[in-house]
């Protein structure tokens, strides 16, 4: 039996990706070595990064919306069990999403159904109401 929750919309906060951060340390570095050593060939090194950095008109949505549901009310130690979560609000883009499991819960891998829904499967290592965890959701 699927029990879905009501759809809550959640702010989205964005920052830089692991490659743009590499980037503005090279265009950093390369100007400030351009300073110190006064030599523009430093400069010429940093204009290619801070190029690839200069803003561009963005459509990211300052909200996204999340629905989550239980593939079952009750869940009894050692079972597994799955958590269906939906995303919506986003144009394009891929999803992804991770389960940090809390005390007592083992997360297994994220899958994805046709219909939208993202499986997030965990199992209860012992008896009692245990919150899940925390939903990280990357776009």
């Amino acid at each position: 039996m699927l029990t879905a929750g009501p759809q809550r919309s959640v702010a989205v906060t964005w920052r830089l990706s692991s490659l743009a951060r590499r980037l503005a340390t090279l265009a950093l570095a390369g100007l400030f070595l351009a300073v110190i050593t006064r030599r523009p060939e430093f400069a010429g090194l940093a204009a290619p990064a801070l190029l690839l950095l200069t803003p561009r008109p963005s459509s990211r949505p300052a909200s996204v919306g999340v629905t989550l549901a239980a593939v079952a009310d009750q869940v009894t130690e050692s079972e597994q069990a799955s958590l269906l979560a939906r995303i919506t609000g986003y144009d394009e883009g891929t999803v992804r999403l991770r389960l940090h499991p809390a005390a007592w819960i083992t997360a297994g891998p994220t899958a994805s159904g046709a219909d939208g829904w993202y499986r997030l499967p965990f199992r209860v290592r012992h008896w009692g109401r245990r919150p899940v965890g925390t939903l990280e959701v990357v776009l």
